[in-house]
């Protein structure tokens, strides 16, 4: 089974303010080998979805890993979207590096394919114009990914598969 299967958890929920402006990103997936993180370094993980249609199941979650010690401008966590779909004989998945942080404050699922994420991380360039370590609302679209994820078809037996489409980004200062 891979890193991927193997991702569930809990929810947590914070009502914000309406979203300044921010910057937009798409977000590829990474290649198979870059989930090879150890498993002890997961310090948060929480399931979205978790879901079978068409005798084929789906789990959307977020995986927290924790980078250790660090200095002072240094990230303690990155922040990742993991993407699951299995049936019989096949399962395939996909994997998206967010964003180094701090904190994860709240996430949640605000509609079908759609994440709200919100965290404290370091803006070394200051991008969003919200000091040295902002509180971020970061809207996630994954809907193409998940359409993509579902509807992936194994090529023979015991099929395994990587997802490839990107999935978009919003960031925002929360004030």
């Amino acid at each position: 089974m891979t890193l991927l299967a193997l991702l569930a958890g809990s929810t947590l929920a914070l009502a914000t303010a309406p979203l300044p402006s921010g910057r937009s990103r798409a977000i590829e997936a990474l290649p198979a080998d870059a989930s090879s993180f150890d498993l002890a370094t997961i310090e948060h993980q929480q399931t979205f979805v978790q879901t079978t249609r068409d005798e084929v199941s789906v789990r959307v979650g977020l995986v927290m890993v924790d980078h250790g010690g660090s200095t002072d401008v240094s990230p303690r966590a990155s922040l990742y979207l993991t993407l699951f779909a299995e049936s019989e004989m096949r399962d395939h998945a996909g994997l998206y590096r967010l964003t180094d942080l701090n904190r994860l404050v709240s996430a949640k699922r605000t509609s079908a394919g759609m994440y709200e994420i919100v965290l404290k991380r370091y803006d070394l360039d200051q991008t969003l114009d919200a000091g040295f370590e902002p509180t971020v609302r970061m809207q996630v679209d994954a809907r193409e990914a998940t359409i993509d994820l579902r509807s992936m078809k194994g090529v023979d037996e015991l099929s395994t598969g990587r997802l490839t489409t990107a999935i978009k980004v919003e960031e925002s200062a929360i004030r």
